[in-house]
């Protein structure tokens, strides 16, 4: 199979690298791996751990390929084996310090993820500095599109919890910019 076909579909590489095709298996990583290596910077904010979880998302990736069904594009069915990877690591790490909120009625219900008007390095820059719950909560919201559900599913909180930390993240990056993000919390 030449590098070209692979373009043709995700399932056909998939299949290539399956049958342990070194020049398939190189063109996934090679394709994916800058995307996945800013993604796991964003949860780490730290360029050598990010390399190294990527790395590990990647065995993970090639580990699982038989799993992949096509029901999503390849990339974001790599994505969310990233985010998982960064989330076990944090986990691990017992960095990531979320409360459960009892009380979540100062959550602001309005705007849009980014406005239009900021730059997105100034933005990343911005989230760069957010403490690590703040960050991998914005992460999982504004940037994987996860749901506040499936967030709390995915650390273990109540969904209250999550809308007032993502409402917290949003109040402290508009503060640090100087400017509303427009980040949608309902």
């Amino acid at each position: 199979m030449k590098l070209l076909n692979y373009h043709q579909s995700d399932i056909d590489l998939v299949k290539a690298c399956l049958k342990n095709d070194k020049a398939a298996q190189k063109f996934l990583f090679d394709t994916y791996a800058k995307g996945m290596l800013g993604l796991c910077y964003r949860y780490v904010n730290d360029y050598d751990l990010a390399h190294d979880l990527m790395q590990d998302g990647f065995i993970k990736v090639f580990e699982k390929l038989e799993t992949y069904r096509a029901e999503s594009p390849l990339k974001s069915w790599i994505r969310k084996i990233m985010v998982n990877t960064c989330l076990g690591h944090i986990r691990k790490q017992k960095n990531l310090q979320l409360t459960n909120l009892d009380s979540a009625e100062h959550i602001m219900t309005h705007e849009n993820v980014f406005s239009d008007f900021l730059e997105f390095d100034m933005v990343m820059n911005a989230i760069s500095k957010l403490p690590l719950n703040m960050r991998t909560v914005l992460n999982l919201f504004a940037i994987e599109g996860y749901s506040y559900t499936e967030i709390a599913t995915e650390l273990g909180l109540e969904e209250s919890s999550i809308r007032a930390h993502v409402s917290r993240a949003r109040k402290q990056l508009s503060e640090s910019i100087g400017v509303k993000t427009g980040i949608r919390v309902s």
